[in-house]
């Protein structure tokens, strides 16, 4: 048995460097493989915000007419919808649905009450009359964040205007 506690020792080592660099990737492969989901403020990020979402290691804040994007390294990009009237700045009806099932609990300090209350997660979040008969839904589409406006009888969908302003912003043809 003393003979082969030097071999057990050199195999407790290696194994212990073999997870040692894997979990990091590990860690990073499940991230990038959690599907956004939405939840609602409650006290986790600042009240400006809402709705709050992440996508792998990227933070996303909701307001009422914009999306922020905020990344560990990187400045933030924003992407704000234009209001063609002041009138349409009324409405402020914001829906969650399709309910992943999972719930979190923050405890971030000061704000012990958060380690007591549920936050669930939805898989849609969807701004009702963003434009005139213009709704904007925001869902998951695998691993990526993506929106629809979904336009209603009387709608144009030339009013939905946004701009989009940080480093880093482009749009794609999709």
């Amino acid at each position: 048995v003393l003979n082969r506690v030097p071999q057990i020792l050199m195999y407790h080592n290696w194994l212990t460097r073999l997870i040692r660099g894997i979990l990091p990737f590990a860690f990073v492969a499940l991230l990038k493989g959690a599907s956004p989901h939405f939840e609602s403020n409650f006290g986790q990020a600042d009240h400006d915000f809402p709705y709050l979402s992440r996508v792998a290691n990227t933070a996303v804040y909701i307001q009422d007419r914009a999306i922020e994007f905020r990344f560990p390294s990187a400045p933030p990009i924003r992407l704000s919808w234009v209001q063609a009237t002041q009138s349409n700045l009324a409405s402020q009806n914001w829906t969650l649905s399709n309910p992943t099932g999972d719930t979190k609990f923050y405890c971030n300090q000061p704000n012990v009450n958060l380690c007591r209350q549920p936050v669930p997660a939805y898989a849609q979040l969807t701004r009702i009359s963003l434009f005139p008969n213009l709704d904007w839904a925001l869902h998951a589409s695998g691993q990526n964040l993506e929106y629809d406006l979904i336009v209603h009888p009387g709608g144009n969908l030339a009013d939905a205007k946004f701009r989009i302003e940080g480093a880093f912003a482009r749009l794609d043809a999709e």
